[in-house]
C-alpha cells in the first residue's frame, strides 16, 4: 500500500515538472516574459524596451529575445537583432540575477558625442 502511494506521488511530481517545463516553452510564456521585462526596464531606467519576441529554454536556463530596441520613444540608442541570456546554474539569494553568458547578434548603438573644444587639450584616456 505504501509503495503504491509513493509511486503515485512520484508520478504526480514528475507530471507537474514536465507540465511546467512544457508551459515555459510556449509562445504565451515568451510573450509574458517580454511584457514583464519591458515593465521592469521602464520602471528602473525610464527607457522604453521593445521586444519582438521572447523564447524561454528552461533546460538550458536561457532566454532569447529578438528585435530588441531600447531607448526613449522616437529614438533608438540601442538595437539588436537578438539577445540571448543564460543564467548561472546556481543563483545567489536576493533580487539580482547571475548571468553565465550574454550574446548579442548584430548590436547597434547610436551615441551623440559632443564636439571637442579646440581651445582645450585632448584628455588622456583613463587606464583600464
Amino acid at each position: 500500500m505504501k509503495r503504491r502511494l509513493a509511486i503515485g506521488f512520484l508520478a504526480v511530481v514528475l507530471l507537474l515538472v514536465a507540465a511546467s517545463l512544457a508551459l515555459l516553452r510556449t509562445p504565451w510564456a515568451g510573450r509574458e516574459l517580454c511584457r514583464l521585462a519591458a515593465i521592469r526596464v521602464r520602471a528602473s531606467t525610464g527607457l522604453t524596451l521593445e521586444l519582438g519576441s521572447c523564447r524561454v529554454d528552461p533546460l538550458r536556463l536561457a532566454v532569447e529575445a529578438r528585435d530588441v530596441r531600447l531607448g526613449p520613444p522616437g529614438a533608438e540608442p540601442f538595437r539588436a537583432e537578438a539577445v540571448r541570456l543564460r543564467l548561472a546554474p546556481v543563483q545567489a539569494l536576493g533580487g539580482a540575477l547571475d548571468l553565465a553568458a550574454v550574446e548579442l547578434t548584430r548590436p547597434r548603438v547610436v551615441a551623440d558625442l559632443p564636439a571637442r573644444d579646440p581651445s582645450r587639450p585632448a584628455a588622456a584616456c583613463p587606464p583600464p
